[in-house]
């Protein structure tokens, strides 16, 4: 896909590791990871597809360093990210902005 993406578009299209700002999610170092029980009936979801939908909906890639692996609660809004801060403050998680090497399609023109 790649090299037809170079041959028709006349481009150089290539894999590179690039350093770029990301949301971090890591533990508070102060208060710690917190187990929760959630009221019955609420929805819950993993950590990781918490991540998926912030990736969805925030302009910087969202990274879990945390290792939390229970349930939380379902955020009301997936895109503001100062409401999600809140919500993961409840389980001693923090949101950072922080760089990390990431791989990234890098398009540049032949000339």
């Amino acid at each position: 896909m790649r090299n037809d993406l170079n041959i028709y578009f006349g481009v150089n299209g290539r894999m590179e590791i690039r350093n770029v700002s990301c949301y971090i999610i890591i533990k508070d170092t102060v208060q710690g990871i917190q187990f929760i029980t959630s009221p019955a009936g609420e929805r819950k979801i993993s950590l990781q597809s918490l991540v998926n939908a912030m990736n969805e909906n925030l302009p910087l890639p969202v990274i879990d360093e945390s290792g939390y692996t229970n349930p939380i609660l379902q955020p009301s809004a997936f895109s503001n990210p100062d409401l999600l801060k809140e919500a993961l403050q409840k389980y001693g998680l923090q949101i950072i902005i922080a760089t990390r090497p990431q791989e990234m399609l890098v398009i540049t023109d032949t000339n």
